[in-house]
């Protein structure tokens, strides 16, 4: 809460600064809390964190606490709330439910050679997400900002979507050219030399989930949850036929799998595209006439 109300304020250089310290209160305190009781000092560790960003963060908001607190709760804002809270929390299940059946049948079709070469190519073609994810971070104030004076938010949509996918495309030509030696940077990686080839897909999906999630943030950011009626029937159907196909016995491959994975992140990304130009379309026609 106190890390979003930050974000929302658009105070990035506090943000970044309490998430950096962060860490190194986080490590400062295991460090000496560790040796003495292992797993106590872990969680000490690990509960260090949030309890460190919240009182840096409380230092940062010191001027909007010293403001004098306005009426806020009432009947409607109750219900505002509770309704954005019901639609936010389907938002984020239903990804969360596809993700977890999706590794679940990785997990138990694949050899676990298989197995284990997937999941240190995905540790390459995750470095897109972690370049790409700030961007939700920084857009979300400004798309709402531009949704409540009621100017259209497709341009930081398609502007960050380009960033991430100017950053896919260096990062699948360097695997493409390079692949099999970063692969066997990792330990045992060069076991699994044969997966080099397939991280160029793996950075094309996460690329397109990666521009799905631009355009679905930048809904929630405007209060705009109509989404919701594709998003979530997609993230409950293509699971559960993806399950269906491995009960069948069709995904003992890992091409097989990655097909799945690209058809669905493509789907998710073309009613994405299709929603924003619709919108875009009917904008014009209202500002023409």
């Amino acid at each position: 809460v106190y890390t979003d109300a930050l974000q929302s304020l658009r105070r990035f250089r506090a943000l970044a600064a309490v998430e950096a310290a962060g860490s190194a209160v986080r490590f400062a305190v295991m460090a000496v809390t560790m040796p003495l009781r292992a797993l106590a000092g872990y969680f000490a560790g690990q509960a260090a964190l949030p309890a460190f960003r919240i009182a840096a963060s409380v230092f940062a908001l010191r001027d909007v606490f010293a403001a004098k607190a306005e009426r806020f709760w009432n009947r409607g804002t109750v219900r505002r709330i509770a309704f954005s809270f019901a639609a936010v929390l389907a938002y984020q299940a239903a990804p969360m439910f596809a993700a977890l059946v999706e590794q679940s049948v990785l997990r138990t079709s694949l050899c676990p050679a298989d197995s284990a070469g997937y999941y240190m190519a995905t540790r390459f073609s995750d470095i897109l997400h972690y370049l790409t994810f700030p961007l939700l971070l920084v857009m979300f104030p400004y798309t709402a900002a531009a949704a409540g004076r009621g100017e259209d938010t497709s341009p930081y949509v398609v502007k960050c979507s380009l960033a991430a996918l100017a950053a896919a495309a260096v990062l699948a030509g360097t695997y493409a050219l390079c692949g099999e030696r970063l692969l066997a940077l990792m330990p045992h990686g060069a076991d699994h030399a044969a997966f080099a080839a397939r991280m160029p897909l793996l950075v094309a999906i996460t690329a397109m989930t990666s521009c799905q999630v631009f355009y679905t943030n930048a809904e929630v950011s405007a209060g705009r949850f109509r989404f919701l009626l594709w998003l979530v029937p997609m993230h409950l159907v293509y699971p559960a036929a993806l399950k269906l196909a491995a009960a069948g016995g069709a995904l003992s491959d890992p091409d097989d799998l990655l097909a799945w994975f690209a058809a669905a992140s493509a789907a998710r990304l073309a009613f994405s595209a299709a929603e924003m130009l619709v919108r875009a379309a009917k904008r014009r026609r209202a500002s023409g006439r």
